[in-house]
């Protein structure tokens, strides 16, 4: 981070998109490495992405942070792939609506924060045509 600050200035806006693919069983199929993976990567993974970013926005005084969700953060989704996805995406929008997402303390200026819960959207896929 400290090299591309140098070459392009602080960073302004973080959008965090954390995710693995995971396999679509029961929970208690699920196996606790797998679940602990995708704990990692979905929510950890955004939790590393606002902590190396905030230090530079707070001093800055300004910045926006986009935590992408899921609609299986709000509830479950039918098509999650498991728990562990559920709970990750769970745990981005408390990470995400937490105020002021810089700092404890009223003295220090907002970054900005939001939260885009995705889903997904089946549409037709028109044929390809040959150029």
């Amino acid at each position: 981070m400290a090299i591309g600050t140098e070459h392009f200035g602080p960073i302004d806006v973080l959008v965090n998109n954390a995710a693995v693919p995971g396999s679509r069983v029961p929970t208690h199929e699920l196996s606790v490495a797998e679940y602990l993976r995708m704990i990692e990567v979905d929510q950890h993974g955004v939790f590393y992405g606002m902590r190396a970013v905030l230090p530079g926005m707070i001093e800055a005084g300004r910045g926006s942070i986009v935590n992408i969700s899921s609609m299986a953060g709000m509830a479950h989704a039918q098509g999650s792939p498991n728990a562990a996805y559920t709970a990750a995406k769970f745990a981005v929008r408390g990470l995400s609506r937490r105020r002021p997402m810089s700092s404890m303390t009223c003295s220090t200026p907002p970054v900005n924060g939001t939260r885009v819960a995705s889903s997904t959207v089946r549409v037709p896929i028109a044929p390809k045509k040959p150029l």
